[in-house]
């Protein structure tokens, strides 16, 4: 014991972080030397379910002050068996009980949260606790600073399963999301033309959960429990996370380039791309409605015979797609691909592999394997190349045995195709040498090379002269419409843009008006009005940077705020042993009243004891600007 307690503080969590909630209980009962910080892990992850002793418990906890800034994850969690599967959805509000339970628990109680966990089952109840779980969800985004949101289970078929955004100004950047499809028991076949799923991933994926948050999300995770990807399509066009830095998909199915595009947008931020049993549909069988996709010109169940097909045959391969990720992603540092960990699944059993691959994808060990190609079939969609197959043996003493191995699928499509051109490109495509030499080379230039090439090119930039850079920019918003966009985005103001950003400050006046420089309002009105930003049928021509006239310096228009605040001093020694578990969280209003000497100006970089300077807005210099 003397040992441990010599230990630091940092490394007792650590020893402490492998021990069950028993352990940790004990440890808080037998030593007061190390009960702060079994108590610290203990409560750092608090489970609540929609049940009223649950309830309970979570108003005691949150009540005690020494108890709730401990919490860093809620677990919000379904009391009923979540691997039941239901024939119909049963959806139902929320019991009053509930909702005035919620209703108690104020901001004050929940400033620690950094994380949610919502883990619903997987289907709907008549108790309605996708309903209970949502309305809670949506409270605790209101109240708490979230830092990662994570939806296990979210069902593709429940109206309720959606956050009232409206009440919401979320600010989490990691969203980690596990779907659930619904499944016909009695009809299993006809589960790829559903029109619950299909309205998922067309419609609501974007609108409900990814649109609110492109602008702040950081790390992005997108598992399913059933393929999906090409049909049912998932079309991310005017999806884009400017601050992207981790991807994660499993059962993605890949066959248009624009699926790649996707990707590839993001390669000035993107780190971390994992792809769990992502095959490419290199041969596909598939009805008319199912390559346009239109769901709603799907023919009648009422003909006899096979329906009418198309055959399409995508020659890319994962040689392909591969350097071209080498050579986009010019900031990846981990790849990983692979089929990701299967199970048995036994009659009355939940198949638990896609929880097992959600929980675990970060540990994923990149590989090429059979799971990187499939075929796609009308009747079945997405079909892998092999299938894990069990059989469960019963000793004579009682004890059972499951025998696990992957066997090869037999193709309907195959076996009764009769052209044997057609044969031979539904044949499984023979290129592992060639992707195993390209996953090889990706993973060394992520882990070592992409660094000195980046580097290389930096410090030509940084020698070449302000001329030089000039003229390579404007030849290079002529080579395309795209880079001709992206010019122009990033030195342009979009009509209104200015006055949008204007009407969001809340800044105070200044004390010095806009009077006391030398020029009047009226010298600056073609850059810094207001009055343009009202016509938003305006031709873009105005410049997003200026040169300040007082100053000298650069500044962005958009950014051009009065007021001087004071911020974190992360850089100094201040906060060195301050822990904010146990201290209290830095950024906020009450540290800076009592720890100003904690804190700098943004206007002078002058410690918060001092009492700053008078700043006001940047104003252009009309000598530096280019002449229209």
């Amino acid at each position: 014991m003397t040992d441990l307690l010599s230990l630091p503080t940092e490394l007792q969590r650590q020893c402490f972080s492998y021990l069950d909630g028993a352990n940790l209980r004990s440890v808080r009962l037998t030593s007061r030397n190390l009960r702060d910080v079994a108590t610290e892990i203990l409560f750092a992850l608090v489970t609540l379910r929609v049940a009223e002793e649950s309830a309970d418990r979570f108003t005691s906890l949150i009540n005690d002050t020494n108890l709730r800034r401990c919490i860093r994850t809620l677990y919000l969690d379904s009391h009923i068996d979540k691997y039941i599967s239901y024939d119909e959805c049963c959806s139902c509000p929320p019991s009053d009980w509930w909702k005035q339970s919620v209703e108690r628990w104020s901001r004050s109680d929940l400033l620690n949260i950094r994380e949610i966990v919502l883990d619903a089952a997987w289907a709907c109840v008549s108790d309605g606790h996708c309903a209970s779980l949502m309305f809670a969800l949506t409270k605790f985004l209101c109240y708490a600073d979230i830092n990662t949101l994570t939806v296990k289970h979210l069902q593709d078929f429940c109206p309720d399963q959606r956050p009232d955004w409206s009440q919401v100004s979320a600010k989490f950047k990691k969203l980690n999301l596990l779907i659930t499809t619904w499944t016909s028991e009695a009809c299993p076949d006809h589960d790829i033309e559903n029109v619950e799923r299909h309205a998922f991933f067309n419609e609501r994926l974007n609108a409900v959960w990814l649109s609110h948050s492109q602008s702040r999300l950081t790390h992005l995770t997108l598992h399913c429990n059933t393929y999906w990807g090409v049909y049912p399509r998932w079309q991310p066009e005017g999806l884009h996370f400017p601050s992207l830095r981790s991807l994660a998909f499993s059962k993605w199915t890949v066959m248009f380039d624009w699926q790649l595009d996707f990707i590839t947008s993001h390669g000035e931020t993107l780190e971390q791309l994992i792809l769990t049993d992502c095959p490419i549909l290199y041969a596909s069988r598939m009805m008319s409605h199912q390559s346009s996709n239109a769901l709603h010109l799907r023919p009648r169940d009422t003909a006899r015979g096979k329906p009418p097909t198309a055959n399409i045959f995508c020659g890319m391969r994962w040689h392909h797609v591969l350097p071209r990720f080498q050579e986009e992603l010019l900031k990846l540092k981990h790849f990983s691909m692979g089929r990701g960990p299967i199970n048995s699944a036994f009659s009355l059993q939940a198949d638990l592999s896609a929880d097992e691959a959600f929980d675990e994808r970060n540990s994923l060990i990149p590989c090429v394997d059979s799971s990187r190609y499939a075929i796609f079939d009308f009747g079945e969609g997405a079909i892998p190349y092999e299938r894990l197959r069990s059989d469960l043996h019963i000793s004579p003493n009682g004890s059972e045995l499951i025998c696990s191995w992957l066997e090869r699928e037999r193709w309907s499509w195959e076996d009764r195709e009769t052209d044997e051109s057609v044969k031979k490109k539904i044949a499984y495509p023979d290129c592992l040498q060639e992707d195993q030499d390209a996953l090889r080379e990706l993973l060394r230039v992520a882990a070592t090379g992409r660094v000195r090439h980046a580097e290389n090119l930096h410090n030509a930039i940084d020698s070449a002269t302000p001329e030089r850079v000039r003229a390579l920019l404007k030849h290079l918003s002529t080579t395309s419409p795209a880079n001709f966009a992206y010019v122009q985005g990033e030195l342009m103001l979009r009509p209104g843009a200015l006055k949008r950003a204007r009407s969001e400050e809340q800044d105070e006046e200044d004390d010095v008006t806009e009077s006391d420089y030398s020029g009047t309002e009226s010298d600056y009105s073609d850059t810094e009005s207001d009055y343009s930003d009202e016509q938003t049928d305006a031709p873009v021509r105005r410049q997003r940077f200026n040169i300040c006239e007082q100053c000298g310096e650069e500044y962005d228009v958009l950014h051009n705020k009065k007021k001087s605040e004071l911020e974190v001093d992360y850089e100094g020694d201040f906060w060195a042993d301050h822990d904010e578990r146990c201290h209290g969280i830095i950024n906020t209003q009450e540290m800076r009243e009592v720890h100003p000497e904690g804190f700098v100006w943004t206007c002078c970089d002058e410690l918060g004891t001092e009492p700053g300077c008078k700043q006001t807005r940047h104003q252009p210099n009309r000598a530096k600007k280019l002449k229209r």
